[in-house]
C-alpha cells in the first residue's frame, strides 16, 4: 500500500508565489504614489508653518524677516530653546528643527531673504522634491507674499518671480478650506 503524502506540489506553491507577485505588482505602485503625496502635503503644511513663523518673527522682533531658516528655530543650537534660555531674534524657537535644516519628507527647503539697510523687507522660500518622482511630483514657492502656490512648469530660483511669463500663469494658488463651510476654494 502506498502512503498519503501530506504537504503541497510544487505546482501549487508556484502559483501561491505567482498571485503574491501579482499582488505586490498592483499594490507597489500605489504606496508609492501615496507616500508621495504625503511628503507633498507635508511640504505644503511646512510652507505654511514657515509663513506664520515669519509672521510671528517680524512683528515679535520689529527687524523685519529672518536672516535663515534655522534663526526661526533653535540658531544650531538646542539648548538656545530650553527654559529658562529667552527665545531671541537669532533663535526665536518658532519653528521645528527639522523644519528649519531645510529638508523635511524628502523636499529641500530654500530660503533666501532680500531687503536693504540691515532690515529683510521681503524673502523667497521653495520648496522642491530631493529625487523628482520619488519623493514627490510638484515644486511649491511662497514669498513674503505669504501664500504657498505651485510651481505648474519649472523651479524658479529664488530671484524669480511669481509672475506670468509669455501670457501664461506659471502658478496656481493652493486651495484652503472655508471656515465657515468647509469648501474647497480655489483661486487663480
Amino acid at each position: 500500500m502506498r502512503r498519503k503524502q501530506k504537504g503541497f506540489s510544487l505546482i501549487e506553491l508556484l502559483i501561491v508565489v505567482v498571485i503574491i507577485l501579482v499582488i505586490a505588482a498592483v499594490a507597489i505602485p500605489n504606496l508609492l504614489r501615496s507616500r508621495m503625496s504625503a511628503n507633498e502635503a507635508s511640504a505644503i503644511a511646512s510652507m505654511r508653518t514657515i509663513i506664520t513663523s515669519e509672521i510671528v518673527y517680524s512683528t515679535t522682533y520689529a527687524v523685519g524677516f529672518s536672516a535663515d531658516l534655522p534663526s526661526l528655530s533653535d540658531g544650531g543650537a538646542p539648548g538656545n530653546c530650553v527654559p529658562p534660555a529667552v527665545p531671541s531674534a537669532s533663535s526665536a524657537c518658532l519653528l521645528d528643527v527639522s523644519v528649519a535644516s531645510g529638508t523635511k519628507s524628502g523636499y529641500l527647503f530654500t530660503y533666501v531673504p532680500a531687503g536693504g539697510g540691515g532690515v529683510n523687507n521681503t524673502y523667497k522660500l521653495n520648496a522642491d522634491p530631493i529625487n523628482t518622482g520619488i519623493s514627490g511630483q510638484r515644486h511649491f514657492y511662497t514669498d513674503d507674499t505669504e501664500r504657498p502656490v505651485q510651481l505648474l512648469k519649472q523651479s524658479p530660483g529664488p530671484s524669480k518671480s511669481s509672475a506670468s511669463r509669455g501670457g501664461r500663469r506659471q502658478w496656481v494658488r493652493i486651495s484652503r478650506r472655508c471656515p465657515r463651510c468647509g469648501r474647497r476654494s480655489r483661486t487663480r
